[in-house]
């Protein structure tokens, strides 16, 4: 029956061991999976934004020099024909000029470094006549009289420049200026045909641009990739920020350069598709391969952490049924540090059974660490605070309130005993008041000691609490606190500690129930209670005292000699 039980047993012991090591794998594999889908959607969100941001700046910057170079040439050849208009033109339709003074006009009127056959100027008649071509062969000359004879037609004498498609598919920026003489009198029409080549933007291989006016006719282009019909118009279907067309990718951006004219950048997409390519093959070899190798990973862990399990279990069991007293579990890990933390629990529970006769001993000293412990950080804290606020305001006493913590944390942490010489403690509160005294100028303090006291051991930083007392609450009231301690031999080989302030006083509520407690009702209470419990735990048999009077408050600490710590 025993071993049909046992057999029960063991077979529940195994099935929950592999439900564990099931549910291990599985979580471990879920989460870390999870995390590379995240970081690999992460990874490639970010390179498509910055990849989109770049080449959109790209296109601003292209867009902006094209824009600056068509502003510059228009500006120059409105300029130059408002120019010819009112003078050579004039004395030209009058016949008091001639065509060399004409040319001399024309030639000037072309920007230095644009070649001459680029830009047209011609001269008619109040009838509409050419009277006037820069071009010498004077072909078209009749084709581009009629097309100005149409213009002023539609627009009378203000005319905005136009976009103009000749008979042989030149694409033209046209502005048409009316010529008057000195009495208004209508004598003609100066007209600059711009030949779309002579704008030359700064473009980058990758980026391409059209210019064209409010009915998608082209003044300049780069390609004719988005060129449609006779007319050579712009094709629609550019004018969205993202375009497909023909299978490619474009990115487009437009600018409104005048009334009737605007330009648009665009480039087509290829790297875009092949990082996005690369990075999907990637991710999905990355994935494949971080599966595998969690899946792998977890697998061991699972199986060791089970392994490791079983065996905590197996000697608990033993533990409990006294065949061993202690763990026994060499694994590395964590497992084994949690075995060495119920070794460690176990000694100590050890330790206290075998220290059951002397127990109220060792309660005292667990009782004195306890209040300690409370103490330090306390004491760090307010240091490290007034060593903040003292590099705000003179960072050249830095130096000296670092030196000061050094020999506060130097002493207060040293484990060597729990008892220390008065003379040390006393030192310790010299570092520790000077930080203070740094802080609020107008707060002083004194420690006196008589030199046979030096040599007396108290319980370490015992003057501690009572003088952050003192601070904290004298400090809230007056910053010219100042501070007393004072250590003297009375009568009967008695000794006298006392920390008098002068920080207002304390209620008399507080002075009762700090006089009228002992160390057994005192329970957990932090500061001047604190201070008399911790005390009278050393010194049982002495006087711990408290006094208020007016604005000075004073502790008052009576050692009895019978009480004295003879290390």
């Amino acid at each position: 029956m025993k071993l049909a039980i046992e057999g029960v047993a063991e077979m529940k012991s195994e099935e929950i061991r592999s439900s564990y090591r099931k549910k291990l794998r599985w979580d471990i594999v879920h989460s870390l999976s999870i995390l590379s889908i995240i970081c690999l959607t992460l990874v490639i969100t970010l390179s498509v934004i910055f990849y989109v941001v770049h080449t959109s700046r790209t296109l601003i910057k292209e867009k902006d020099e094209i824009a600056k170079r068509y502003d510059d040439l228009a500006e120059h050849y409105t300029t130059s024909l408002e120019k010819i208009s009112r003078y050579q033109a004039v004395k030209f339709l009058n016949q008091s000029g001639t065509e060399r003074e004409m040319y001399a006009a024309y030639y000037q009127l072309i920007p230095r470094g644009d070649s001459i056959g680029e830009t047209r100027l011609i001269l008619t008649n109040e009838k509409f006549q050419a009277v006037f071509d820069s071009d010498s062969t004077k072909s078209n000359d009749i084709e581009f009289a009629n097309y100005t004879r149409t213009v002023i037609s539609n627009h009378a004498e203000t005319v905005k420049p136009h976009v103009y498609l000749s008979q042989r598919k030149d694409h033209y920026l046209v502005l048409v200026k009316a010529v008057k003489d000195e009495k208004g009198k209508l004598l003609g029409y100066a007209s600059c045909f711009i030949k779309g080549d002579a704008l030359v933007p700064l473009t980058t291989d990758q980026i391409q641009y059209y210019i064209y006016d409010n009915f998608d006719n082209i003044f300049s282009m780069s390609t004719n990739y988005f060129v449609q019909g006779t007319l050579e118009k712009v094709n629609p279907v550019l004018f969205h920020r993202i375009v497909r067309y023909q299978g490619k990718l474009f990115f487009t951006d437009t600018k409104r350069l005048s009334d009737n004219l605007q330009v648009i950048v665009f480039h087509q997409e290829t790297t875009l598709i092949s990082i996005l390519v690369f990075l999907v093959i990637g991710m999905l070899l990355f994935s494949l391969t971080t599966f595998l190798l969690i899946h792998r990973f977890a697998g061991r862990l699972a199986e060791n952490s089970a392994s490791q399990i079983e065996t905590l279990t197996v000697q608990m069991n033993e533990i409990a049924l006294g065949k061993t007293q202690r763990f026994d579990l060499q694994s590395g890990d964590e497992f084994e540090i949690l075995s060495d933390r119920i070794n460690d629990l176990l000694e100590s529970l050890d330790r206290m059974h075998d220290n059951n006769i002397d127990l109220l001993r060792e309660n005292i000293i667990a009782e004195k660490k306890k209040l300690e412990a409370q103490f330090n950080p306390h004491f760090l804290y307010n240091t490290l605070e007034t060593i903040r606020i003292a590099s705000y305001y003179d960072p050249s006493l830095v130096d000296e309130m670092v030196i000061n913590l050094n020999e506060v944390l130097r002493y207060s942490i040293s484990e060597t005993t729990e008892y220390s010489r008065l003379a040390d403690d006393l030192n310790y509160l010299r570092y520790y008041l000077r930080i203070f005294e740094i802080r609020f100028e107008a707060f002083n303090y004194t420690i006196q000691v008589e030199d046979e006291l030096k040599n007396l051991y108290v319980p370490k930083l015992l003057l501690l609490p009572i003088v952050e007392n003192s601070l904290k609450y004298g400090l809230m009231t007056r910053d010219d606190l100042t501070l007393a301690i004072e250590c003297r031999l009375i009568e009967n080989g008695n000794v006298s500690i006392s920390v008098i302030d002068t920080g207002g006083g304390i209620p008399e509520k507080i002075i009762r129930s700090v006089n009228d407690s002992n160390q057994k009702t005192l329970g957990n209470h932090h500061g001047l209670l604190n201070s008399k419990r911790r005390f009278l735990l050393t010194y049982p048999h002495s006087k711990f005292i408290l006094n208020s009077i007016s604005q000075e408050t004073a502790v008052i600490m009576e050692i009895k000699k019978e009480d004295f710590i003879h290390v």
